[in-house]
């Protein structure tokens, strides 16, 4: 499946990305990038485009602007009763 972002959500995760990579480094966070050939931006980047794809898929809210240190859910989504995090992943 592919999903086309719009340039608009392109800018908003480049500007997010830089932002969770300052919020995280600030905060004293570790960054466990396993390709070493990439840099923090390119994976963060990388991550939040993901996470605006799968939002786009399944239709549910989701703002690049709303950050802070990762909680570990991505997303979350309504499954009737339910209410389901998602952790999203991705890779070049």
């Amino acid at each position: 499946m592919k999903v086309r972002l719009k340039r608009s959500e392109i800018a908003i995760a480049q500007q997010a990305a830089a932002l969770r990579w300052q919020l995280a480094r600030a905060s004293g966070v570790e960054n466990k990038r396993i390709d070493q050939t990439r840099t923090d931006n390119d994976v963060d980047l990388l991550g939040i485009k993901a996470e605006i794809a799968v939002a786009k898929i399944f239709d549910i809210p989701f703002s690049a602007s709303e950050l802070g240190v990762d909680s570990g859910n991505d997303l979350f989504i309504n499954a009737g009763a339910r209410e389901l995090s998602l952790q999203v992943k991705a890779t070049f």
